[in-house]
C-alpha cells in the first residue's frame, strides 16, 4: 500500500499476494511514491528451524583441479538430510 496525507490514508497499489519468507532467500519489494506500508500476516507456520534438515556448501568446499570438480556437502541442521544431489553447471547451462 502507499500512503498519502502523511500516513492518514492508505491506497492499495495492487492486490494481496502470498509470498514465502525464508532465511537465505530474497523478496522483491517496490516502494511507491510517498510512504509505503507493507502488511505481513502469517498464513501457515513453517517447520521450526531447529526441527529441519539443512545442508551447507562453503566456498572452500568446492575444489576445481583441471577438469574435475569436488564438492563437499555438510549437514548443518538438526535432522539428517536424506537424498539430494549436487550439480556443477557451467555458464552455458
Amino acid at each position: 500500500m502507499s500512503s498519502i496525507h502523511g500516513g492518514r490514508t492508505l491506497v492499495p497499489i495492487r492486490s494481496a499476494q502470498t509470498i514465502t519468507l525464508e532465511r537465505g532467500t530474497s523478496t522483491e519489494v517496490m516502494f511507491g511514491p510517498g510512504r509505503t506500508v507493507i502488511d505481513f500476516a502469517l498464513v501457515k507456520p513453517a517447520t521450526p528451524v531447529e526441527q529441519r534438515a539443512d545442508i551447507g556448501i562453503g566456498t572452500d568446499h568446492v575444489v576445481v583441479k583441471g577438469h574435475s570438480v569436488a564438492i563437499t556437502v555438510h549437514t548443518v541442521g538438526s535432522k539428517d538430510a536424506t537424498g539430494g544431489r549436487a550439480e556443477s553447471i557451467d555458464a552455458t547451462g
